[in-house]
């Protein structure tokens, strides 16, 4: 934010990024926007290297194609890095990625905690890494898998309808949805608790 005097007044010139902190009543200095535009850089090169690896992947002679199903997924998880770090050097504001977007308002629509929930996807998603790339070879647009597990833990509560009693819950139903989003051929349509 930079200052000019003319004649009497005071005019007062902003970027985008802090104008939409002062429609936001946030404050973002000078100095924070580059420190972020930094980070951003770091996550941008992060995630050309990483399609770079993904690239490499797709390309690899192999009779078991398990490197395609890692093709994509290090792709899918590069172009999101990317596309984050590209928004926090434009914004000049701290981005998270879709994936960190999802999760935290997967726990905020839950009142879990954020680390909690994406500790919880995370083991599921773990667990079943094997059911999950064989998915995502044979997957058709519009296509789902279910996933139930459990998880190590307490993640969170339930009431049970009948005695209004309640109970610890740590067994998870996620559905992952092969579909087009924001680039990305794959993302979890929702993920909550069940008993």
């Amino acid at each position: 934010m930079s200052y000019q005097q003319d004649s009497g007044s005071v005019r007062v010139v902003l970027s985008a990024p802090q104008l939409a902190a002062v429609l936001t009543r946030q404050s973002i200095s000078p100095t924070e926007m580059l420190s972020n535009r930094l980070w951003g850089g770091l996550q941008l090169v992060g995630g050309l290297l990483e399609m770079v690896g993904a690239g490499a992947l797709c390309v690899m002679p192999e009779p078991t194609m398990a490197s395609k199903a890692g093709c994509i997924v290090f792709g899918a998880h590069a172009s999101d890095t990317a596309a984050a770090g590209l928004r926090q050097v434009w914004t000049g504001q701290d981005t998270a990625t879709l994936t960190q977007q999802g999760t935290t308002k997967l726990a905020k629509a839950m009142n879990a905690d954020p680390h909690i929930a994406e500790r919880a996807i995370s083991e599921v998603m773990q667990k079943n890494s094997t059911k999950i790339s064989c998915w995502s070879k044979s997957a058709r647009g519009g296509g789902k898998l279910v996933l139930v597990d459990d998880v190590a833990g307490e993640i969170g509560y339930g009431v049970v309808r009948e005695t209004n009693h309640k109970i610890s819950l740590n067994k998870i139903r996620m559905i992952l949805k092969c579909e087009s989003y924001n680039g990305m051929p794959y993302y979890v349509l929702t993920a909550y608790l069940i008993k």
